[in-house]
């Protein structure tokens, strides 16, 4: 009412009309509903409680839908645990995995190392032996 006195006020003091106020009637028209539906369902969802005089038509509704919604988080949570585990399995198989990988490419380093050593030990052993054989014929030759 405040408002529309704004108009008239401007209309009949002759400064002309201010279509401004007349938005912002319209604007406060169309959100005071909206807002006022949305502060009762917020009251009403957080438990705020009714006049004595109004009976409750929603409580069933509402006691089944909580219902539904904790058997919903109750699975889904279930479901988050069940992934969580999987995954963690799958870390423990891609660790065990690796480890194994890591002892068969060792084994088979040592293997390479261990042959490596023996043909080096034997060359080793076949130079001595024919510096010897060597030395020996030397020997042989000057006596």
């Amino acid at each position: 009412m405040l408002l529309f006195a704004t108009v008239g006020f401007f209309f009949h003091s002759g400064e002309g009309f201010y279509p401004r106020v007349l938005l912002a009637i319209l604007f406060i028209y169309l959100t005071t509903p909206v807002a006022s539906h949305l502060i009762n369902r917020a009251a009403y969802d957080t438990g705020v409680p009714l006049a004595i005089r109004i009976r409750d038509q929603l409580r069933s509704v509402k006691k089944d839908d909580i219902k539904k919604r904790r058997n919903l988080i109750i699975r889904q949570e279930q479901i988050e645990k069940a992934r969580q585990e999987k995954e963690e399995l799958e870390d423990r198989l891609d660790w065990e995995l690796r480890e194994e990988q890591i002892d068969q490419r060792e084994k088979s380093e040592d293997l390479g190392r261990e042959e490596n050593e023996t043909a080096i030990e034997e060359e080793a052993d076949d130079s001595e032996n024919q510096i010897i054989e060597e030395d020996d014929r030397k020997n042989e030759e000057e006596k």
